[in-house]
């Protein structure tokens, strides 16, 4: 029984020993990537030696940290992405004036009472759209001391416009729009320092409505197609258009239409512009635009039996506008002028203009400025004679200074005029001593405009 006890335990010494030799040979077999020959063994380290740790064993003890995971893709713009926005524009304007007898300051009516009613969108971020309807307090056409917009109809569509806008560089405009020729036209009366517009004089024979400087419609709109782009958000930007093409007659022709416009300081970025930012932006822009149309000038020379007298539109048009802050100070300097053919109304105009706007005074600020216009009126030849003699009744030549103190609750957007205008004009008649005529009125205006 010892004997047997014995033989089994020298067979289980054999087994022991036999795995200790083999163990270091399996641990460098597991080591080895699969697939590949295993290296020669590792020696067996003699017992009691402090065996040093693989690069294996490091790396898979040294705790791994992981990159927080990336934000989510923003989705994109989806294909028809249909917005829509609506707002509403008011000026609301009193004259102390007497319409009939325009020097005297004895009267008092309402000279504006302008609603416009504005909606824009779009279908895509590249095709959008913008409409508004305009209505105005009615004046009979033929007033003398009133502003061209109040002698059209009281109600009717001012803005329809189909966009079409890929890039920044290049931009299509279809349907109803301001033409863009002048700085003053793309600000309208809303962006501007003073209540009237630009070549807006009272006249002693209504031959045809100001204001003068540039052929345009109703509103300063026509209809056509316009092709637009600006660099650097605004700093350079063009207009190239064709308008009238609503014209039925086989003899009407288009009007083209054109401007550019460089930005020294900050950019006026999109169409529009405006004549005075009031701190909102440095300005320093030099502009120029024209327009042309084959037979679209038409005088008409009041007689007894009137007569026209037709030629193409020639127009060219140069504006600048500094508008620079001062500190908690605004000062704004603006200058333009308008050349055109003999068979405008007008055919020089010369604008120049000055505003200051002050630091906060209240919620608002206070803005005074000053305006001197010049424009003179183009001889009509007599047909007999061939002479520079200008029909009885018709005005040679204008003179104004307007002034306006503004208190810009929220800039143009919401604000309270007081000011007024004189005017001088000087008739062309068959008697060498006419004396001139002279207008002057005193306004006060609210505008609110809400986007």
């Amino acid at each position: 029984m010892a004997r047997t006890t014995k033989r089994y335990g020298n067979l289980v010494s054999l087994v022991l020993s036999s795995l200790l030799a083999v163990a270091p040979a399996i641990a460098v077999a597991e080591d080895e990537p699969a697939g590949e020959s295993p290296g020669p063994a590792r020696p067996t380290p003699p017992p009691g030696d402090v065996v040093a740790p693989t690069e294996a064993a490091e790396a898979a003890s040294t705790p791994v940290t992981l990159p927080p995971l990336p934000p989510p893709a923003p989705p994109g713009k989806p294909l028809f992405d249909p917005k829509i926005g609506v707002g509403a524009w008011l000026r609301v304007g009193y004259r102390i004036q007497n319409p009939s007898e325009v020097e005297k300051l004895n009267d008092v009516f309402m000279d504006q009472l302008y609603l416009v009613l504005a909606a824009r969108g779009q279908f895509t971020p590249w095709l959008k759209w913008q409409a508004s309807l305009a209505a105005n307090h009615y004046t009979a056409p033929g007033s003398v001391a009133l502003d061209a917009e109040l002698t059209y109809p009281n109600a009717g569509l001012q803005d329809l416009i189909i966009k079409f806008e890929p890039h920044d560089y290049f931009n299509v405009w279809a349907g109803k729009m301001i033409l863009p020729i002048d700085r003053a036209n793309l600000s309208g009366p809303w962006f501007t320092n003073y209540w009237l517009m630009r070549g807006a004089f009272p006249r002693t024979v209504a031959v045809s409505p100001p204001p003068y400087g540039i052929k345009a419609g109703p509103f300063g709109r026509q209809q056509g197609v316009t092709a637009w782009g600006q660099f650097g958000n605004g700093m350079f930007k063009y207009f190239a258009g064709a308008y009238e093409l609503d014209q039925q007659s086989l003899d009407a022709h288009p009007m083209y239409a054109g401007r550019l416009v460089a930005n020294f300081l900050d950019p006026e970025p999109g169409y529009y512009n405006e004549s005075a930012y009031h701190g909102e932006k440095d300005i320093i822009a030099i502009g120029v635009g024209g327009q042309y149309q084959k037979g679209g000038s038409v005088l008409v020379i009041p007689a007894a039996a009137p007569e026209l007298e037709v030629g193409d539109l020639k127009v060219v048009t140069a504006d600048l506008l500094i508008d620079k802050k001062l500190g908690d100070h605004v000062l704004t300097l603006e200058a333009s002028a308008y050349f055109t053919d003999d068979f405008q109304p007008v055919n020089r105009l010369y604008v120049v203009g000055v505003g200051y706007t002050s630091p906060p005074v209240g919620p608002g600020r206070i803005s005074p400025a000053a305006r001197f216009q010049r424009a003179t009126v183009p001889e009509v030849y007599d047909p007999a004679t061939m002479t520079g003699i200008r029909e009885v009744g018709l005005d040679r030549e204008f003179t104004q200074f307007d002034g306006y103190v503004q208190y810009l609750i929220k800039s143009n957007f919401a604000k309270i005029m007081v000011g007024g205008f004189w005017t001088k004009t000087r008739p062309r008649s068959a008697m060498a001593n006419d004396p001139s005529i002279y207008a002057r009125g005193i306004q006060i205006g609210l505008q609110l405009i809400a986007l």
